[in-house]
């Protein structure tokens, strides 16, 4: 038997023939593909090559359609970004060439329409480099389509956040898309021989691995900004761990002690939740008003848990608390200051405040440590505000004679505002940023912020949170002290 030659035509697979004019024409037949239009073999001359260059294309198209939509002038290119394209995208193409590549038994062939649609005699590597063809050339198209109109939307229709994301998922999606139009092309082009079913289960399989694989680990963006870069906002770094020390100690050698004669407020502001912004930004308002409104400046200190600043201010755990606690017991007249502690994170129906910093594995408050810290330092006179789903529970716990406590909401209830695009809880704004501006009662704000809060979350559809408040009778006294001094000044 003579060996098959390379064809020569430069319209049948196997040609030795390259020209630009092939990678066109193979994006011509993506474009059919994606249109749902025949594609028939003579449509295209694909080749290892082509291919190649196809997959380099779709990594251009997504690196200049990602700076186009969300990169910033000073973002830098990251190289890791190039997995998305020369890992998940030859993985598909493999799966389905080799679901694309079936055997056609004689018979098949001879009952097969002469229509241009079937590949009558095609060797199994045909079908392969058919099946990426289609792949890769539909993709291209999908990935520029989508960049385009996302791009030409973004800057009046669509928000900056949702053309960042569709970004980062449209190297994912248009792979997945171009897939299936590749299958049934290749499926057309093989209508006598029907893709055996544990095949397509084995494919299908490895298109759910990839698509988890993607979920768990998501596709790095191809520009990262300078910061991302920089490894000193690593908390598990020697050189964060020292630097949090002297942060701390720094904090906590800078509180003044009481003055004689004058009943003062100690602020700590506790905001334990890093993978979400409101809790900093929180603080970053709270803390300048107390200094301002309530005389806490030189009185006050802040424990945040963010990557952003790790280099500002001390973490908040639990071992943190309890020093600044005590430096703060150390500092005050017992029996005349009062402590204003105020914790904002997320709670759980089992009364524990989460303290969340990863990698670090740290301790959750829950009400007998909370009770805990305060009783070993000391400290008598106690405002307590916990800005917390299900922060109720710390509110019997926590009630004494010289205790002013209130919460979120009620012991079974969750509250509402936190989230990465939030500046404030929907407790914390009501209290701090609205009422306390008005008046210096901790008291009268509570009742100033409630209804506040009642209309907001009736207005979005949420079940009321029901903020709590308990308020001793001895602690009143104190406060109504404290805000008979600073009322001339305000």
């Amino acid at each position: 038997m003579t060996p098959a030659l390379p064809s020569t035509n430069p319209d049948q697979p196997g040609s030795t023939r390259t020209a630009p004019a092939g990678v066109l024409r193979l994006l011509f037949g993506g474009l059919r593909a994606i249109l749902m239009m025949p594609v028939r073999p003579n449509t295209f001359r694909p080749g290892a090559g082509a291919c190649m260059v196809l997959v380099a294309l779709i990594t251009a198209i997504g690196i200049v359609g990602e700076w186009w939509l969300a990169a910033e002038p000073s973002d830098w290119f990251n190289w890791r970004a190039l997995r998305s394209a020369w890992f998940d995208l030859p993985l598909l193409v493999l799966g389905g060439a080799w679901l694309a590549q079936s055997r056609v038994s004689a018979r098949a062939m001879t009952a097969a329409p002469a229509s241009g649609l079937t590949l009558d005699g095609a060797r199994p590597e045909t079908s392969l480099l058919y099946f990426a063809a289609v792949m890769l050339a539909s993709s291209a198209w999908i990935v520029a389509i989508a960049y385009g109109l996302l791009g030409a939307l973004s800057e009046d229709f669509v928000p900056e956040a949702i053309t960042a994301s569709a970004a980062s998922w449209i190297v994912l999606g248009a792979p997945l898309w171009s897939y299936l139009v590749a299958a049934r092309t290749v499926q057309t082009m093989h209508r006598a021989a029907p893709i055996p079913l544990p095949r397509r289960l084995v494919v299908l399989l490895l298109l759910a691995l990839a698509t988890v694989w993607s979920l768990v680990d998501p596709l790095d963006s191809y520009w990262e900004t300078p910061e991302s870069q920089e490894p000193v906002n690593y908390v598990a770094s020697e050189e964060i761990m020292e630097l949090q020390d002297k942060l701390l100690t720094a904090q906590l050698s800078g509180l003044q002690p009481q003055r004689p004669g004058v009943a003062d407020l100690y602020f700590i502001g506790f905001a334990s939740y890093a993978s979400e912004d409101v809790f900093r930004k929180e603080l970053d308002v709270i803390q300048p008003l107390m200094d301002q409104r309530f005389d806490t400046a030189g009185r006050s200190l802040r424990l945040v848990n963010h990557a952003e600043t790790l280099r500002d201010f001390p973490i908040a755990t639990v071992s943190n608390l309890r020093r600044s606690l005590s430096a703060v017991a150390s500092r005050m007249d017992r029996e005349e200051d009062v402590l204003v502690l105020y914790v904002t994170t997320h709670g759980s129906r089992n009364a524990v405040l989460a303290v969340d910093l990863p990698p670090l594995r740290l301790y959750n408050i829950d009400p007998p440590t909370l009770k805990s810290l305060l009783d070993d330092a000391g400290i008598r006179n106690r405002v307590l505000i916990i800005s917390a789903c299900y922060s109720g529970t710390f509110v019997e716990p926590l009630r004494a004679p010289d205790t002013l406590i209130m919460t979120a909401s009620v012991a079974d209830r969750a509250s509402f505002g936190c989230g990465a695009e939030s500046d404030f809880t929907y407790f914390g704004d009501a209290i701090f940023n609205g009422a306390l501006r008005r008046t210096l009662s901790f008291e009268e704000g509570f009742a100033l912020a409630l209804p506040v809060i009642r209309e907001r979350e009736a207005a979005e559809g949420f079940e009321p949170s029901n903020p709590q408040i308990a308020v001793g009778s001895g602690i009143r006294q104190r406060l109504a002290a404290i805000e008979k001094r600073l009322a001339p000044d305000r």
